[in-house]
């Protein structure tokens, strides 16, 4: 459903934002929400969260390399783009 923008206070930065699987987690602490979602407070972020991101990114890179070369694989570009990721990724 999407939010007329006129419906918005004048001073609200853009339209509300898509419900995301990490945010609806955070509505479980509503002190986490407020302060991450709401005052735009930067929380610290958990090893297995910096772990997770940085993998993401690494799959993401490789999958738009593909898109952008219509290839299938590339295991040359993939283990250039690991070697740029942490051990744990």
């Amino acid at each position: 459903m999407k939010i007329p923008a006129d419906s918005l206070r004048p001073t609200h930065p853009g339209p509300v934002p898509a419900l995301s699987q990490s945010r609806y987690g955070d509505i479980a602490c509503e002190t986490l929400y407020v302060h991450k979602h709401v005052h735009c407070t930067r929380v610290g972020e958990s090893e297995p969260a910096a772990r997770g991101i940085e993998i993401h990114q690494v799959l993401a890179a490789y999958i738009n390399h593909l898109a952008r070369t219509k290839r299938g694989t590339d295991l040359e570009v993939f283990d250039a783009l690991m070697k740029g990721a942490g051990t744990e990724a």
